[in-house]
């Protein structure tokens, strides 16, 4: 994270900013306690940072969190919603292939999938 205020400010403030960025606030239709919403921030801190401030060295970590709240769990919601109507499987992509669009625009190294 190059913006060292911004850094600074999801570190210190983590408790408070955390629901907002990780989509555990408000904004749906169940409402979440402050103290179910601090567990989760407790847990996720815990889980991606192990004990180390964010930083340029975490910043991979910080990376992970918006991509697993963001994505995975998006993806997870989709296939509980499909599966009330049909099987529905989700798959995670290991592979690094060598054939990329990705080096059209400048990539020079091959990048792996989710």
């Amino acid at each position: 994270m190059k913006d060292e205020e911004l850094r600074k400010k999801v570190d210190e403030n983590w408790m408070d900013i955390a629901p907002s960025l990780f989509l555990y606030d408000d904004r749906g239709p169940k409402k979440i306690s402050k103290e179910t919403k601090d567990q989760i921030s407790k847990a996720l801190r815990k889980h991606y940072f192990k004990g180390a401030p964010v930083s340029q060295d975490t910043f991979q970590n910080l990376t992970d969190v918006f991509s697993d709240s963001y994505f995975i769990q998006g993806a997870r919601k989709t296939a509980l919603a499909h599966g009330k109507h049909a099987p529905a499987y989700t798959a995670v992509l290991g592979y690094k292939g060598t054939w990329s669009q990705l080096f059209n625009i400048g990539y020079t190294e091959v990048l792996g999938g989710i």
